[in-house]
């Protein structure tokens, strides 16, 4: 019988395995990504993946999600040292990563077949997405408030921008390429307002 992960040793395996995953997803894909050489990249038993994940597509939900928590993470701060428009500064970055990702999607196969399998699955898998979110939201929001930055946040709307968004650019080829971002930005922007009250 194998031996027992306590939790802590269970989070920093699923960490390697997604850190592996992120390398052979940009060496390889999504649709070739083989679980042997993940779990050998990982330095655990091919078995050890079914722990984590009950298949490959549940996995790169979940290396979107973490590449998503990375990235809030590290603009945490600035969303603190902003104060003279939070509600701006928020629809910016917003705008800034979701372009980003738009033009990522359009030139890398990696990102097209993760956006694939991120619409097609089950709206409970996108909402694990925007948990992310909503976590790192709620304390912006928190600190926004407890320093008289903003007056209201309302999370869950917000979270409802960002699934807009997703909306969106999943569907951007629906509309004149000349307007896209215009129309995007404008979004975004008239969102964020509605729920950031500063």
């Amino acid at each position: 019988m194998g031996k027992a992960f306590t939790d802590e040793e269970k989070s920093e395996i699923r960490t390697r395995l997604m850190d592996a995953a992120i390398e052979l997803f940009h060496d390889k894909g999504t649709k070739t990504l083989s679980i042997r050489e993940l779990t050998k990249r990982a330095g655990i038993a091919q078995g050890g993946f079914y722990s984590f994940w009950t298949d490959k597509d549940a996995l790169v939900i979940d290396v979107v999600k973490y590449r998503a928590e990375q990235k809030i993470n590290s603009v945490l701060p600035q969303f603190k040292r902003h104060i003279k428009d939070p509600a701006g500064f928020l629809s910016d970055k917003i705008y800034e990563w979701c372009i980003d990702l738009k033009h990522k999607t359009e030139m890398q196969s990696l990102y097209r077949e993760s956006m694939r399998i991120l619409h097609r699955d089950s709206p409970s898998d996108t909402n694990k997405v925007a948990a992310v979110y909503k976590d790192s939201l709620e304390e912006i929001s928190s600190w926004w408030i407890n320093h008289s930055v903003a007056k209201r946040v309302d999370v869950q709307g917000v979270i409802n921008v960002f699934a807009g968004v997703s909306v969106l650019m999943a569907n951007s080829t629906q509309f004149d390429e000349n307007y896209f971002e215009e129309i995007f930005r404008t979004f975004i922007e008239s969102g964020i307002r509605k729920y950031v009250e500063a």
